[in-house]
């Protein structure tokens, strides 16, 4: 990769993917740099160092697996291109014209034509322009997921008529192949491209022929990737034949209005040396003009050269904005992963974008837009000072920091939002940082892994920008142990007896903290058992269930999770301060309103993220990856009239939503539509596909180690003493999980041979005894037809490795939840063999237990699946009692399991080998294909797929949209957008207006309404009601608290309700100013009325 640019968002989702990474730039760091290069420093500015060396360090950690390198030569019209033939896409911004011409030329020149793209920001308008050559191959054109559809019936015609079971999503011009059809069996294997005749029925190939005998039944539809060839132009043509992308139809001549000022003003610093003056109107003048002139040299011509447009471009052309960088380097870079893979749909050829939104008429003033060497003249030059301030003075909320959080968040240190005066940023999120998390939100580093994701952000932006809020003082000096990092900062006001805990152990504390502990600087290892830590070599092991007893004993609980179930028996102290930010947590916990290890949710609705603190923001942004949370942060908006900024990615589509108070809809006035649930029969007995199988996998891991643990434990805790349970047969939990003398590793294997025989040989056998091949329906269709396929037994086979993965997986699991002791040896493929060879399982017996077949029949209550019948109550308790006489350790049969947290991330605990091993031999068991444990993780852990590139556009055009919030604009300058960066398509539009509601003639309300009713202390019902009929003339049928029916008027003891104060009816707690009402009414025509929520103030 080679370029002479400014280090910018564009290399940094590079570096995310490639193996080798070269930047190449000249200049060294200057003022200006630092209000849109995140990897430069202060101090790279006052030492005058070189941009490229002072960013590739910061660079390299990004990912260790691809190498950086830099150059610090310039390049001109006599430099020798050739050690460009190294690289496979160069990038160039900041080059003059010319030499862009001059390097385009010799990447097509090479035999294997290198793909070049052209980046550049000025101002507020920035461009990319793409070309990979005379023939550019493309495996993957849209980067959607191959869809497979179950076939219904095949018509032997011309051409051949296909029904599906289900809608297909197919496209006219795609290309499917069959399978597992029967009858019209010549299909099988053929790809063929489809003409789509309605949503679930398509046109093939001719059927008619002999070849083709009559459909039976069965058969699937699979999509095929077909590769797609793209031809481009060299940029020398396509500067006057430019093929623009339209990514705003309201502005439909923009681009190439846009395309005319950028080469007006490359044809101003041709002639006079520099780009225009800022503010200069003599220097935009000369733009316009040459402006007009080229247009005339253009193949395709603008009928009017918007003037305003360009006059702005050259006024503000010296500035750099921060947020369109973020966009267009997010985009440059899906562009640069597509020359190199040959994968998604490349840019053909030209985007232009411009935020001219954000200049108003009080822009007009040129002393605003005077530099003053410091780290906002970037951003200064584009917007002025007055602008400035109102960022510098906001006060953010932004719920959620995960991949869009942190790019934002690095949008705001740039910008500089909430740094001076009162402005503040407040970010929450109750997440800890996984590994996972390292590719794509780039405030992390390895070191950072299980740290809270909020305040190692917050401490990640001030690296970017030092001046950035601060919270310390203002929000945790009543919140000990809530989200700030351990450290000196925090000594006095939080972490007063915990501080040595912040400092390494060291020769630097070894007199002043670590006096007795120095030799705790060493590692505990093998080397230091004798002279170091000869009384604490244990401690060499793993905090974890199998040191319990031998090391770990007083310690154990530590290794649980801090959540509900470990509340009261570990983290007493600090379990409030992980909870959710929701309505619970509001009054007990949150009363500070500021906290950044929360969720914002109904539990902290009173205690933090109260109206009081909403109503303190001056807006809302969201960073959420679900749509239950992103729905609830919405209402809160509504009910406190708050701006919220929505947003979200999915790999490499994006969207984001500008909701405005009184002008646009909220997100709640869209449903998204609703995924249709699996059917519980197709799960438990009939699965048609692998992502059924990894469901049941996954059920099945929930079940065995985290639901039956849980009840295990609960039941003894609840019902005393075995005799007792045994003497009234009280097993209605545990009947069906009482530890059976599973002791030792042993005997944890040896039930393995079991488990292994149920699900995939047992279980095939049974359903095949209850349903033969040859079973046919009422209507004597067969049974076994598509969807439902036949299964067949799996026989355990030692040397095949899905079969010891599951043995392996599922032993460990179950020692850890029986805490049997282990090491790796006893889990080792070697050893599970030699034990497994040993076992036998007895021979399969039909049951009579039911199947269920009925597709609309739900699941079992999940407490309900595990009660026993009288049968069982009594089996169990003899069981019991046969294993505790039987035991020299009955205690150790009684203590509690440990109940296994599903956890996707960490590779080393065998929750995701057991279940890719479970859904793949269970896919073998119905001749499912399997697929890798990259997929399984992916479904079974509900990975929502995010990639730096699209993270960074979306998170600038949310930063875009801030200023405009903050000046209150009108609805037509705000801009929603929805991209997917594979084909690429980008979408501009105006956000959707709310709807009114006439009540009335000459009264109208929107879902942003809210009707305020002042009372005071003697303030009653009848007052309350008679207030809606003098003010609106509508009669109050009905007055709702929450769940609380305050008065209805068809029940007639409400009408003594009538004479009694609001506040003896509604009983507000102690400061409680008001309540929001939900009020009926009906107009004198008897017909109810659509009226908005009702607030009412106490009056004391």
């Amino acid at each position: 990769m080679e370029s002479e640019m400014e280090i910018d968002d564009s290399l940094y989702r590079f570096i995310i993917e490639f193996q080798s990474l070269t930047i190449q730039d000249s200049k060294t760091a200057d003022w200006i740099d630092l209000g849109t290069q995140f990897f430069l420093k202060q101090e790279d500015v006052q030492n005058n160092n070189n941009r490229a060396e002072a960013s590739a360090k910061s660079l390299a950690e990004l990912n260790p697996y691809v190498s950086i390198k830099t150059l610090t030569t310039g390049i001109d019209q006599e430099t020798d291109l050739s050690y460009l033939k190294d690289y496979q896409c160069v990038i160039v911004t900041e080059l003059s014209l010319s030499l862009q011409i001059k390097i385009n030329k010799f990447c097509r020149a090479q035999t294997q034509q290198i793909r070049f793209i052209s980046a550049d920001v000025l101002g507020l308008c920035g461009r990319v322009f793409a070309d990979f050559g005379d023939e550019f191959e493309v495996s993957d054109v849209t980067d959607e997921e191959l869809k497979e559809v179950f076939i219904e019936n095949i018509t032997k015609s011309d051409p051949g008529v296909v029904t599906c079971m289900k809608l297909h999503g197919f496209e006219s011009g795609d290309h499917v192949s069959f399978k597992e059809i029967n009858g019209m069996s010549c299909l099988n294997g053929k790809s063929c491209q489809i003409n789509v005749s309605s949503p679930s029925t398509f046109e093939i190939c001719d059927t008619s022929g002999q070849l083709y005998s009559p459909y039976e039944h069965g058969g699937i539809v699979s999509q095929l990737r077909v590769p797609k060839k793209y031809s481009f132009q060299q940029l020398e043509v396509q500067l006057v034949n430019p093929n623009l992308m339209m990514p705003d139809l309201s502005k439909f001549e923009s681009p190439l209005n846009l395309h005319l000022g950028f080469l007006a003003m490359e044809k101003f610093k041709e002639r006079i040396g520099h780009l225009p003056q800022i503010r200069s109107s003599e220097d935009a003048g000369k733009v316009l003009e040459y402006a007009r002139e080229i247009n005339q040299q253009l193949e395709t011509k603008v009928d009017t050269v918007n003037e305003k447009l360009i006059m702005n471009m050259s006024l503000t052309c010296r500035g750099c904005f921060a947020p369109l960088c973020a966009v267009l380097g997010g985009f440059v870079a899906q562009e640069g992963l597509k020359a190199v893979s040959g994968k998604f749909s490349p840019l053909d050829q030209w985007l232009y974008l411009d935020c001219m939104e954000v200049l108003t008429e009080k822009s007009n003033n040129a002393d605003i837009f005077c530099a003053k060497n410091d780290r906002y003249d970037a951003l200064r030059l584009c917007i002025g000072e007055e602008k400035l301030t109102a960022l510098t003075n906001a006060r953010l909320f932004m719920v959620g920091c995960g991949a869009i959080g942190c790019e934002m968040l690095k949008n705001y240190a740039l910008m500089g939002i909430g740094s001076k005066g009162n402005g503040k940023i407040t970010i929450t999120d109750n997440d800890l940082i996984e590994k996972s998390n390292l590719n794509r939100q780039f405030l992390f580093r390895p070191q950072h892994i299980r740290q809270p994701k909020s305040t190692t952000a917050a401490q990640s932006v001030k690296d970017i920008n030092p001046v950035c809020p601060q919270t310390e003082d203002s929000v945790y000096h009543d919140l000990y142990n809530k989200c700030l990092t351990v450290c000196p900062q925090t000594e006095d006001s939080v972490y007063r007896d915990l501080y040595n805990h912040c400092l390494t152990v060291c020769p630097q504390t070894e007199d002043s903290v670590y006096h007795d502990l120095y030799n705790h600087c060493l590692t505990v290892c093998p080397q230091t058992e004798d002279s170091v830590y000869h009384d604490l070599h244990d401690h060499y092991l793993t905090v974890c269930p199998q040191t319990e007893d031998s090391v770990y004993h007083d310690l154990y609980d530590h290794y649980l999770t801090v959540c509900p179930q470990t509340e009261d028996s570990v983290y007493h102290y600090l379990y409030d301060h992980y909870l959710t930010v929701c309505p619970q947590t509001e009054d007990s916990v949150y009363h500070d309103l500021y906290d950044h290890y929360l969720t914002v949710c109904p539990q902290t609705e009173d205690s933090v993220y109260h109206d009081a603190f909403f109503e303190s923001q001056d807006l809302i942004v969201n960073a959420l990856d679900n749509v239950e949370a992103r729905r609830y942060v919405d209402s809160r908006c509504v009910t406190n009239q708050r701006p919220l900024l929505e947003s979200g990615t999915m790999g490499t589509k994006g969207h984001v939503q500008v909701i405005v108070p009184h002008l646009t809809e909220s997100y709640g006035s869209q449903r998204d539509p609703v995924d249709d649930d699996v059917p519980y029969c197709t799960l438990k007995s009939f699965p048609a596909n692998i992502e059924h199988c990894i469901q049941w996998g996954r059920d099945k891991f929930e079940s065995s180690f985290a639901m039956k643990p849980n009840l295990f434990n609960k039941f003894w805790k609840d019902n005393g003493s075995p005799d007792s349970v045994i003497q009234w047969r009280m097993l209605y939990k545990s009947v069906r999980y009482y530890k059976t003398g599973v002791q030792d590793g042993g005997n944890v294997s040896h039930w393995l041979g079991f488990k292994f025989e149920k699900y995939f040989n047992h279980r095939a056998k049974e359903l095949l005894h209850h349903f033969p091949l040859d079973t046919r329906t009422s209507d004597g269709s067969l049974f076994w037809q598509s969807p439902k396929r036949p299964p067949t037994p799996v026989e355990f086979d030692p040397n095949d490795h899905v079969h010891m993965l599951f043995v392996i997986s599922t032993a460990r699991l179950y020692a850890d939840q029986y805490r049997v002791p282990k090491d790796v040896q006893d889990t080792s493929e070697g050893s599970m063999k030699q034990i497994i060879a040993g076992v036998k399982v007895p021979p399969y017996k039909p049951s009579n237990k039911r199947i269920v077949t009925d597709e609309s029949e739900k699941a079992p209550d999940k407490e309900d699946a595990t009660v026993g019948s009288g049968d069982d109550l009594v089996d169990a308790a003899n069981r019991i009692q046969i294993v505790l006489k039987s035991s020299t350790n009955s205690q150790q049969l009684l203590s509690p399991m440990y109940e296994v947290e599903f956890e996707k991330d960490d590779d080393s605990n065998g929750h995701i080998d057991f279940i890719t091993s479970s859904a793949n031999l269970r896919g073998t068991m119905y001749s499912i294909p399997s697929v890798d444990r990259l997929k399984v993780k992916r479904i079974a852990g509900r990975i929502v797929p995010a990639i730096a590139t699209t993270t960074a556009a979306v998170s600038g055009l949310v930063s875009v949209e801030i200023l405009k919030v903050l000046e209150r604009l009108p609805i037509e300058v705000y801009k929603n957008c929805f991209m997917n960066l594979a084909l690429p398509v980008m979408v501009l539009s105006e956000p959707g207006p709310c709807e009114k509601t006439v009540i009335k003639e000459g009264l109208t309300v929107t879902m942003w309404d809210k009707w305020e009713v002042k009372g005071h202390k003697d303030y009653t019902l009848q007052e309350f009601l008679q207030y809606f009929k003098t003010k609106f003339g509508f009669e109050a049928t009905m007055v709702a608290h929450g769940v609380k029916m305050v008065y209805v008027t068809f029940m007639p003891p409400h009408k003594k309700r009538l004479p009694q104060t609001m506040i003896k009816l509604l009983k507000p707690s102690d400061g409680q100013k008001y309540v929001d009402l939900v009020v009926s009414l009906q107009g004198d025509d008897e017909e109810d009325v659509e009226a908005p929520p009702v607030r009412y103030f106490f009056g004391v």
